[in-house]
């Protein structure tokens, strides 16, 4: 999921008002309203990107690339 793309379209949600016209040119992120995103977590103060362990490398693995679309 690229970061860019969903916070676009969570601001175009959240704030449509400040949107006067988005065009996503091949993102990979999207909202989806019943599942957390990368914009939530980094609003919680978590870092996606911030890899120190293979645990964390792991969690960023599953989240950008998914082996399956259950992920």
């Amino acid at each position: 999921m690229s970061i860019d793309g969903a916070v676009a379209v969570k601001l175009a949600v959240r704030c449509p008002e400040r949107i006067k016209s988005l065009s996503l040119i091949d993102p990979a992120g999207f909202y989806i309203p019943e599942k957390e995103s990368i914009y939530d977590e980094a609003l919680k103060g978590v870092n996606l990107f911030q890899v120190e362990t293979p645990d964390d490398y792991e969690t960023f693995r599953r989240c950008i690339f998914p082996l399956n679309p259950e992920e």
